[in-house]
Formats: C-alpha cells, structure tokens, sequence
C-alpha cells in the first residue's frame, strides 16, 4: 500500500518546486501572505467554514487532471479565492494551520472530516448531540434542576449535568456540600429517573475564589499550577469528591475539569478515577493550548475516552435579545458541524437558572437539524475509588476492602435500584468480580461499616414524617457566645498535658475563654456552659458518676469535644472494631483543598458510625472517619478517634480547622474582636477581582490599613491606584504606599538598562521577584527617590512602607551569581576605596578570591553594610521632607530581623542596629520581619521579637510583619500539618503577635486562606480582658474593640448608656474599663435608639463615646490622621470645640471623614431638626401600622370564629 503524506503548512514551497516534485504533484506552492484577511474556506458540498487566521500559502495549480481541490480559501474583503485544501494521488496538502485559532464553525471541522478519507475510517452521516447542564453545586436552586429535566425529558433528550460537591464562597464565608443540600440531592435523582448522566465537575470548583467563578487546579493570580499541590492532594481532592456523591445516592459517570484547566499531572491523576470525560482537555501546562474535538475520541493521550464540547453557552444577559442571539450562534454552528463532519457531536452546555423556555427553543433547534440526542449511559464507563466502583457497560473490577461489608447495587437507566447485595462476612482485602449489564444499566459496589438489616415499618414512616417536618418547619439554629470549659487533669504528664493544654490553646487563640474544671473534684453544674471538653485523660481518671453527669449533659442539650477511646466514649455509646488504622494523613471535608499531613502518624482502631453521623475528617487511605460530629438525644459530640495534639501544648499539629467545626456544628463563636487589621496588598494577585468587591471584603474582615505594591507600572499599563484609594478611604480603610527598593518597577527597569543590577560577570541579575536597580549609582539612585516622590505626590496615601531595603543573594557569598551589588558603579567606589574589584572575589585565580583573601570580603562586607544604611537615609531625608507638608502623614520602615537571625547580616548587608540608630534619629514606626527559614518555628517567636525589641526602641513604634503563605514542601514533614499557615497555627500568629507588638501587618489579603479571614479579627483582640458574670460583660483594655452579639441580642447598656448594634450586630467598644449590660435585649417599640447615628468604624484608637439623636461625641488618639465612618451624613464637625473643615465621603453602607492625628475631642453633628423630625414621624408611623395590622388580623380572626359559633348554633 503506497504511504500517504499529510503536509500542513509551511515548508513546502522549496521541495515542491523542485520540477520533479511539481511535476508529480501537479501543483506547487508560491508565495505566503497575510495581508487579503482569508476569512472563510469554501467546499463543493458546498459549505462555509470561518478561517480563524488570515494568513496563507498560494497553491499554483500546474496540472488539474492530477489535483483535486477539496476546499478554497475565500477573502471577504477582496473577494478573492484561492485553492487551501489539495490532494494529489496520496498526497495532502492544508495552506495553511487548520488548528490554530479554531472556532466552533472553523475550517478545522473540515480537517477533522477529511481525517476519515485520508485514514480511510469510512462512517455514514450520522449527527449527534449532547446537552450538559452546567455548574450546579449545593447553592442551586432545586427548582431549576427539576424544571429544565422536565423540559428536556418531555422532548425525550438524555442529558448531562456537572455537578459540583461542594460550594464555597469565601467573600461570604459560605461553605456547602450535597449533604447540606437533601432538596438539591432530590432533584438531581429526579433529574436521573428523567435522563440525566451525571458528571463530576471538580470538587469545589475553585481555588482562592467562589465556586464555578475561579479555577479549581489553576492559580489563575499567576497563570500557572498551583504550587505545592502535588498528585496525592489532587488526588484527595477527587476522592473526597465522589465519596460526598457516593454517600448521597449520586454516582457521578464521567468527568468534567473546571475551567478545562489543569496541569498534565491532575489530568494523569483524573484518568485514574474516570475512564471518561466531556471536555476540552489541556496537552500542556498553558491553558491558552487545549484540545478541541468535534467527535468522539475513544482513547486520549491520558487513555480516556473524551465526548466533546464544542459549541460554548448562552450567557446570562439583563438583555433577552442577547441571550437569543446566543442561541442563534450557536445553532448557526451546529449546522456547519452537522454539515461539515459526518460523525460530528453539536456539544453545548447551558445553565440551569436560564430557565427551561429558552432551553426548550434551543433544544428543538438543534433536533430539527435530524441530530439525536447521545445517552452517556450507553457507553461503557468506569469510576474507580481504591474501596468503590461504579460501572457501566459490562466489564470487570477490583477494589480493597478494609475488613467491612460490601454492598453492589445494580440501577436501571432511570436510577431505580434493580438488585441490591451484601456481603455475610466482613471482608478484608482484594475483592474482584466481573458484572454484566444491559445498555443503560449501572452498577455500584461500595464498603459499609456496619451490616444492612431491613428497616422495620414503623420506623421508614417515623424518619419520613420527620424528614417531612424538618423540611416544613426547620430553620437555621442562632449562634451563641461560645461559653466553655474543659475537665482539668492536673496529674497528667507528657503527652496528656500537651493533648489537654492543646485544647485550652485553640479556644484561647481566638479569645474564647476557658475555665477549668478539675477532674478530681465532683463535676459541677454544666448548664452555663455550651461547650465542655473532655481530654481523654480525663475521661479516663473520671468516677462514674461523673461520667454520668457529662451524659445526662449531653442528653439535655449541652456539647462535649472528646477524643480517643475513653470511658466517656463508652457511655455515650461509641463501639470500636479490632481493625487498626495508621493515620498519617487527613482530609478536613469542610476544607478539601487542604493538604493536612502530620509529622508523626498514630495507630488507632476504626469505629462505627452510620449515616446520621456528620463526618469533619476522614484517613484517605481507607476512608475511615476521624472526626465526626454526632447527635445524641438533644446534644452534640465532636469526637475525634485519635489524641488531639500531644506533641505541641498548642494544638496545631493535627486538626488545623477544630475550631471551625465547633462553629459549624455547635452554633457558637467568639464575641470580643478588634477590627484593626493591617494587610499587604498586591494587585497582581487579584487582578479578576473589581476593587469595589475586595473592599468590601476587607471592610467584613475588620480591615483598617492597606499597604499597597507601588510597583505596577508596566510599558502598557499602570494599575488604577486613585480609584483604590478613593474606594478605600470612602468605606474607612487607609492605604499606605508599599515600596520596595532596589526595585521602582518593570517599566523602570526596562527604560533603564545602564541602571540594572549586575552579577560579577557584569550581567543584569535577578536574585528574586524584584527588579532591582543599581542604588550605589548616584544618579540612578536620585532617580529612584523622585520617581518614589513623585508616586507618592501623585494620590491622597495616607503613608508610606520602606521594605526590605538591602542587596539580595541567594544566600549569600556561596552563589556568586546572584551575589549584589556588583553594578560598575559598586565596584568603582570599593576599588576606589579598598583597591580591589569586588567582581574579582568570585574568581578562583584573581589573586583575590574570598576564600583565600578574607580580609577583602570583610571590606566588601562592610561597604554593603554602609550603603545599605545611606540608602535608607536618603529615602528618609525625602519621604520626611514630604511629610513635613502633609499632616498625619506616617512613614514605615520594614527590616528584617539580624538580631534573631545573624546570617542576615552579610546574605543582605543589613544590620538591624543600624535602622534602629535611624529609628531613633528620624521617629519612624520600625517593622520587623523575620526570614523564611523562621517561618515553622513555633508562633511564640513573635513574643521573643516583642519583647526583645521594646527594650531597643519605644514599643508603640513597634509593627511585626507576619508572612502568612504556602510556602512548604509536601516532602518535608514539620510539626505543622498544613503547606500554608491555616487554621490554629495561623490564629496563634495573630494573637501572640498582637500581644507582643501594638500593630502588625500580614502579607497578605490574596494569601491568607478565606476559611481563616473571619477569624482574624478575634485573634487580634488579645488583650482584651473581659469575663461574663449574671447578664454582664465586664471588660478591660487598653483599646478600643468591638463586642459582636448573637441576634438575639439587640441592645446593650454601656456604663448606663443603651446602644444599638450596627452592621451584623456589631457593638463599638472604647478602650478603658466597662461593664456591659445585655440584660434587656432588645429595644422597646417607640424607643429612638435605632435612629441614632453610630460610628461604624475607626482607624484610631476611641477612648470615650456617646450618641445622641443627631450627634456622635468622641475623644480619640491617633497617630496618623485618622478615618471614621459613621452611619448618617455627616453636617458639620467640631475638634475641640473649633469648627473642622472636612469633606464626607460616601461608602457602601457608611459616610467617612478624615479627623486629625493626636488627641481629640470631637463631635460629629449628622442631618438638622427637619431630618430628625423625619426620621422619628418614619419611625412612628411604621410602628403603628404593624401595631394596627397585628390587632386588625386578630379582631378579623375573632370575628370569623364569633360567625362561626353563632352559624351553628342557628343551625
């Protein structure tokens, strides 16, 4: 058989107009151009395929009984046509790159439809369809799912839904699974019995954002992997995901990746779980290069069999007119597919919460054109868990099994059980079985802890009148303080000490306080706390009855935290197998995307459980429970089956997110918090996210400072810096100027390459992110402080943070070429000084190599060490001189820590006792940052720092930089679990730090994991002292916080003054000693207290207030000018009793003015007696209409009763 030749593209023009090769071609190939824009190619059927480039070869024809033009180019512009698809005996010729920028009606469809002849794969015409519903997750309105599954089914299409397991939403702390979801979970088994396949569409669908807005195996902030996720967290991430569908009764057929993104190691991870999936899959690490198919592809390069999705959606428009334009393009598509491909599959997806109307017009489009609809479910499919699968088609299995029952069910294509099977006997290892099924059938085998007995009767109609209930009339229960107590071992040693210390540490590192209760005393009455912990220690050491006294605790309401086999476990009814588990490893399932590995692993024994239980964490391995959470009569356990933390006394090495579980499931939380976070922040790092929404957010999570990366400007772009401040300072948040030298920016960079930093070897060098700059040359160093004046000058910043001034390496003197600074302008001065030539140090036979010559590396190292102090003088002398002109106007200095970390010193030239000479000359604020090497040693570091530096500078001039980011390698373990800072470890850096210094600040906003930014806030409130005693706060504290109350709660009486919350019931707090009366809850019905203004926020420190109804009377101290957002307009303000001119700005539930630094006594005077008399007659008026409505509905309702009676009686 003569070989056949596919030649695409270019580098045909030499070869074939050798005359041989022309001759035997019968064509040849001219000239290339891109300037006649051919837009379109042409066939003889005749079809019309886009030409997604313009570009082109010129095929000259020189023997037409030998060539056979099978399509030609088409210019719409010039209308010229030109031959574009050739075929000569075997040979093919494409002028130009069919899969470069292909579109859904591209003339790569063409190429994909000649495949068959040139592989001579004949099929008949034979189109087909597939319709996904797409991006249903636990936040989905069921409705949706039921209505477009009835449309569709009334048309007799099988379909698609991908769904997602879980919902987060980080904004709004919102976190949801299909177990949260019953009524969700029942319309997607609705959606089943009426066609649907379902496809597993990630885990959570995201990363750092809101499920099915961000990727899910992507960091779309840097447009690459995420790093640190190695395959055995993809992996858990998958696992975690299909055991939540498995455990609902939902089994998931094939995979969908979100986005379509995912490095090539997560596809290779996918394919081990799924056989099959619908999408457009990536070949290499760049998501601008996917695969886009127009058929079916049996077997990809990750051996999946692939359906396509080629067609795209209709996007959600105000405007109907352009969602029915959407649906034409896409119809106009379909049909040049349907045309052009004779196998082709039209792929589209649509959202549910379109509604079923359009779906219907869409659907009946597409039939029309004689496309039949494909059924996934007749294809053969296999999901493969290590302990489960699920089938379809006929074909065979394995899976492990951990000495438990196993369980198959065989379904028929509408989802109804057919056949269901246990086992007799626990089973314990390999399990193989070969199952045969008919076309639209599947098939389930799963474990089961427990053996299946048939349910009695009365017992399927009491939980189905109970779901009924509980579906009617449930509702979310309040929250409460979190009130607790844990029973005290005071004899237990080594690593029941640090178990029970650990738990008192984890609530304390928030600020929920903890009393103890001695467990060799008798128990006490529980019922003023809400939650008791109960160490296995001391349960263990506890007598009967007080074992007794915890149960009967429970059984009345109350809650119990306890962990490993104990008596207590005993009583509460807990029963354990004989098969040990080695757990290494956890999955928190309220945050899956957590890689949680411990240091040390720890054997335990399974235990039983059943579905009503909630599982927290399981051991991947084995899927066996770690944590669960349990009803038991009125009350509620968390127990976890293996020693809380006996390694650390803090609680951080095992169970990162306990106390986000005691939140959840209990109902309780933290009250006493200080809204006065100061975080970095980058712009690169958000660039998806609008600045009104990240204000917003920061604005919920209690913050007060941004410091800014002033470094984004770029040939092309500048970041909209003015429209962030405006925004910020509008809603209460200042905004200092994060600076970075030897780096300006990009754009400085390269305008200035004379002014680049150099290596030895006099090449430009970059020894980390920055783009650094020569500042040992004078001019280029002049240039950089105008250029930082003029940014400065240029927008209302409210300061300025000099970080990280020094010359970079790679750790020092070992990596010569990262080793700065080496620019000329360096080496001339130390030659010129020193008679040497710094760059000669690093070459072995100089004369001057550091290793033989020490005292000349001693002079290099003291020159770095000069300049780096001169450097930081001159920034000074400039940022201090512009302040001089702006009042309030703060200036930072960010240092690292050479006291602590000595190497410093000579790795970056920086002596930390310099700064501190600076310090105390210049009265800046000095920040301390500590290396990354530090960053796994233990939170009470930042004591050290503390107090180590309040004894060299004042410590109200104190700042610490915490780092707060994934930074950790997988592959080395540390008695912390987690890559990134999360959870416990990261409330311990806030609290303690918070105690150490009076400010800190955290890099950075886009880092610090969402789970965690609500907490952050309560973790800062460290040293607030406060006790609750019969209705009453009593609370100390050198600043003012804030005292955030259940919603029952809507009135408080501080030192005899009553005040109503504001925002999510929130209580401002002046520094100084109170008692705060919650007594009398709630306001009464005429009371004018909810017209008063309040302060909603303040920057400064609030050292007394009062409200009135048009009127805020504050003394405050600030040492910056200082923002306040108030709740009214503001009409006039006096400091002091003199007149102050100010200007409001309008935020998005607030009014902020400027007041000045120092010590103040202000009054803010809101709306005059017109207004007043407006808000009071509102409010009157309002209460008497719901008065008058309340008692209008009552006498109706007695009269129909009175007319009732007296009707039958007549009768």
């Amino acid at each position: 058989m003569p070989k056949k030749v596919i030649w695409i593209n270019g580098g045909l023009k030499a070869y074939s107009q050798q005359p041989a090769i022309s001759s035997k071609l019968g064509f040849l190939v001219t000239d290339y151009e891109d300037s006649s824009d051919y837009n379109q190619v042409h066939t003889p059927r005749p079809l019309t395929f886009s030409k997604g480039t313009p570009s082109i070869y010129h095929i000259k024809i020189l023997n037409p009984s030998k060539v056979n033009i099978l399509a030609t180019a088409f210019s719409s512009k010039t209308k010229k046509e030109i031959p574009y698809f050739v075929r000569s005996g075997n040979f093919w010729y494409v002028a130009d790159m069919p899969l470069k920028r292909t579109l859904p009606d591209d003339r790569y469809l063409l190429f994909a439809d000649m495949l068959h002849d040139i592989l001579e794969e004949p099929h008949e015409h034979s189109p087909q369809a597939i319709i996904r519903i797409e991006d249903v997750s636990p936040n989905t309105n069921p409705e949706y799912i039921r209505d477009v599954a009835t449309c569709l089914y009334e048309r007799n299409v099988p379909f698609l839904i991908g769904v997602i397991p879980f919902y987060v939403n980080p904004a709004e702390d919102v976190r949801l699974s299909l177990s949260d979801k019953p009524e969700l979970v029942d319309a997607l088994k609705y959606a089943v019995e009426k066609g649907a396949t379902l496809v597993m569409h990630g885990s959570t669908h995201q990363y750092k954002g809101q499920t099915a807005e961000d990727f899910e195996f992507w960091d779309v902030s840097t447009d690459k992997p995420i790093g640190g996720e190695t395959e055995n967290i993809i992996a858990s991430k998958i696992e975690t995901g299909l055991n939540e569908f498995i455990k609902n009764g939902l089994y998931p057929l094939t995979w969908e990746t979100p986005h379509y993104t995912a490095p090539i190691k997560a596809y290779k991870i996918f394919s081990k779980y799924f056989s099959t999936a619908v999408e457009q899959p990536m070949v290499i690490d760049n998501r601008d290069f996917g695969q886009y198919f127009p058929y079916l592809i049996y077997k990809d390069i990750y051996n999946r069999m692939v359906f396509p999705e080629n067609m795209g959606f209709i996007a959600l428009s105000p405007d109907r007119a352009r969602e029915e334009q959407a649906l034409a393009q896409i119809c106009r598509n379909a049909r040049t597919l349907v045309g052009g491909v004779r196998d082709g599959i039209v792929s589209f997806y649509y959202h549910a919460f379109l509604g079923p109307d359009l779906l219907g017009k869409l659907v009946d489009s597409i039939q029309a054109m004689g496309v039949t609809f494909l059924d996934l479910k007749n294809y053969t499919h296999k999901v493969q868990l290590p302990d489960k699968v699920i089938l379809c088609g006929s074909q065979p299995y394995s899976i492990t099994i951990d000495n438990a029952f196993l369980e198959e069910d065989y379904f028929d294509a509408e989802g109804k059980i057919i056949k269901s099977s246990y086992s007799e006997k626990r089973i314990n290892g390999t399990f193989s079985k070969h199952i045969e099924l008919l076309p639209g059938q599947w098939y389930v085998a799963k474990p089961l802890e427990y053996k299946v007995k048939e349910v009695a009767w009365h017992v399927k109609l009491r939980n189905q009148l109970n779901h009924l209930r509980n579906q009617l009339f449930s509702k979310e229960e309040p929250w409460k303080e979190a009130r607790a107590a844990i029973v005290w071992l005071s004899s237990a040693r080594g690593a029941a000490m640090n178990n029970q210390q650990s738990f008192i540490s984890v609530f304390r590192s928030v600020n929920i306080r903890m009393d103890t209760l001695p467990a060799e005393e008798k128990m006490p009455d529980l019922s003023s706390y809400n939650v008791v912990i109960v160490p296995y220690a001391s349960a263990d050491a506890l007598p009967q009855a007080a074992i007794q006294s915890l149960v009967s605790y429970i059984h009345s309401g109350g809650n119990i935290i306890t962990d490993r086999h104990n008596k207590l476990t005993d009583a509460l009814g807990f029963t354990y197998t004989k098969s040990p588990v080695v757990v290494r490893q956890i999955n928190d399932l309220m945050y899956i995307t957590e890689n949680i590995a411990w240091q040390y692993p720890e054997l335990s024994y399974k235990f039983d459980y059943t579905n009503e239980d909630e599982i927290f964490c399981e051991e991947p391995l084995h899927k066996t429970a770690v944590v669960i959470g349990r009803q038991i009569k009125r009350g509620k356990v968390i127990y976890l089956n293996v020693a809380f933390d006996p390694y650390s006394q803090m609680g951080y090495s095992r169970f990162p997110f306990l106390l986000h579980h005691v939140k959840s499931y209990f109902r309780v939380r933290p009250v006493v918090k200080r809204e006065s976070l100061e975080f970095y922040f980058d712009p690169g790092y958000r660039q998806n996210i609008s600045i009104e929404t990240l204000v917003r957010e920061w604005v919920k999570h209690g913050i007060r400072i941004i410091h800014v990366a002033g470094w984004h400007e770029y040939p092309k772009y500048t970041y909209d810096y003015g429209r962030l401040l405006k925004e910020a300072h509008a809603n209460g948040i200042l905004v200092y100027a994060w600076l970075e030298p030897p780096q300006v920016s990009q754009k400085f960079w390269l305008d200035h390459p004379e002014w680049r930093e150099k290596n030895y070897l006099g090449k430009d060098v970059r020894p980390s992110w920055r783009y650094p700059v020569a500042l040992t040359d004078e001019k280029c160093l002049q240039a950089v402080i105008n250029k930082y004046l003029d940014f400065l000058k240029k927008y209302d910043w409210d300061g300025v943070n000099l970080a990280e001034c020094y010359f970079e390496t790679a750790k020092g003197i070992q990596h010569p070429e990262y080793f700065t600074p080496m620019h000329p302008s360096a080496i001339r001065e130390v030659y010129k000084r020193y008679g040497f030539y710094m760059s000669d140090l690093f070459k072995p036979y100089s004369g001057y190599y550091w290793q033989d010559c020490y005292e000349y590396l001693e002079d290099m190292y003291a020159y770095r060490r000069e300049k780096v102090k001169y450097v930081h003088q001159r920034f000074l002398d400039a940022f201090y001189s512009m302040a001089a002109t702006k009042k309030g106007f703060e200036v930072i200095v960010t240092t690292m820590d050479s006291y602590g970390s000595p190497e410093l010193k000579k790795e970056l030239g920086l002596y930390t006792e310099d700064i501190i000479e600076l310090q105390k000359k210049y009265g800046f604020h000095l920040q301390i940052e500590d290396p990354q090497r530090r960053w796994s040693e233990s939170p009470l570091r930042y004591k050290e720092i503390g107090d180590f530096y309040s004894t060299k500078i004042e410590k109200e001039k104190m700042l610490i930089d915490l780092n707060i980011l994934s930074f950790r390698s997988p592959d080395n373990p540390l008695p912390f679990p987690t890559l990134i800072q999360t959870g416990t470890e990261c409330f311990h850096l806030i609290n303690i730090s918070a105690s150490s210094a009076p400010r800190f600040v955290i890099y950075s906003e886009a880092s610090v994991n969402s789970q965690d930014m609500p907490w952050l806030a309560y973790a800062a409130a460290s040293d607030v002292d406060f006790y609750y005693e019969n209705g009453k706060y009593h609370v100390s504290s050198p600043r003012s916080f804030i005292l955030s109350l259940p919603p029952a709660i809507r009135l408080i009486n501080l030192d005899d003054q009553y005040i109503t919350g504001f925002r999510d019931n929130l209580y401002l707090i002046p520094a100084g000693t109170h008692t705060i009366d919650i007594n009398e809850q709630n306001p009464s019905v005429f009371s004018t207290l909810i017209l008063h203004p309040r302060i909603l926020s303040f920057t400064g420190n609030v050292l007394q207030v009062s409200y009135d109804m048009q009127k805020i009377s504050m003394r405050y101290q600030s040492s910056t000018r200082a923002l306040v957002s108030v709740s009214h307009n503001v009409s006039s303000i006096l400091v002091d009793g003199e007149n102050y001119p100010f200007t409001q700005m309008k935020g998005n539930d607030c009014i902020s003015v400027f007041l000045p630094e120092g010590t103040h006594e202000v009054i803010i005077n809101t709306g005059n007696k017109i207004s007043a008399g407006i808000y009071l007659t509102s409010l009157w008026s309002t209460t008497a209409i719901v008065i008058i409505g309340t008692l209008a509905i009552c006498l109706l309702f007695i009269l129909y009763i009175f007319l009732k009676v007296t009707r039958k009686e007549t009768e």
